[in-house]
C-alpha cells in the first residue's frame, strides 16, 4: 500500500497530523488541540511504530479502532521501498524567449520541445534506460532531470 492511499483511508477513521516524516494519530478532536495521540507512525520505519498509547484510544468507537488496526497491519506489511510513489522526472530543455519552461519528449523516433502540461514524465528506470541507450547524452540528461511536484 502507497502511503497516500494509507493516509486517505485513515483520514476516515481517524484525525491525522502530518507535520513531517512522522504521522501523528488521534482518536478525536479534543486529543489532536491537546496533542495526544495514541500513535506517531514513522513510514521510513520498518516496524512502523515510533509511539504508542492504547490508553489514549478509549473514546474512539470499537470498529474504527479495528478499522484503524486493519489498515496500520496493510501498510506495516508493504515493504519501506515500496510505500512512497515512484519520483518521475521532465527533462528541462532551453526556456524560450517569453521565459516559458520547455521539456523534451519523444514522438516516435523524433525528440521535440512541448510546455509543461503536455511534456511526459519519466521514472528513473526510464532515465535510466534512456542513458544507456544514449550513453553520449547521459551527463545532458542528467543536468536536464527536473523532478515533477505534485501540485
Amino acid at each position: 500500500m502507497k502511503i497516500n492511499e494509507f493516509m486517505n483511508k485513515l483520514d476516515d477513521l481517524v484525525i491525522l497530523i502530518r507535520p513531517s516524516d512522522y504521522i501523528f494519530v488521534y482518536a478525536n478532536e479534543w486529543q489532536s488541540k491537546h496533542n495526544n495521540p495514541f500513535l506517531i507512525l514513522n513510514p521510513k520505519k520498518e516496524g512502523l511504530f515510533e509511539f504508542e498509547d492504547w490508553s489514549e484510544c478509549r473514546r474512539l468507537p470499537f470498529d474504527r479502532l479495528r478499522g484503524v488496526l486493519n489498515l496500520v497491519g496493510e501498510f506495516r506489511g508493504t515493504p519501506v521501498d515500496e510505500r512512497f510513489p515512484e519520483k518521475k522526472y521532465r527533462l528541462r530543455w532551453i526556456d524560450d524567449k517569453d521565459e516559458d519552461c520547455n521539456y523534451l519528449y519523444k514522438h516516435g523516433n523524433w525528440w521535440s520541445i512541448t510546455s509543461n502540461e503536455l511534456a511526459p514524465a519519466f521514472t528513473e528506470k526510464e532515465l535510466q534506460r534512456l542513458k544507456i541507450n544514449n550513453p553520449k547524452f547521459a551527463p545532458a540528461i542528467d543536468a536536464m532531470k527536473e523532478e515533477v511536484k505534485d501540485d
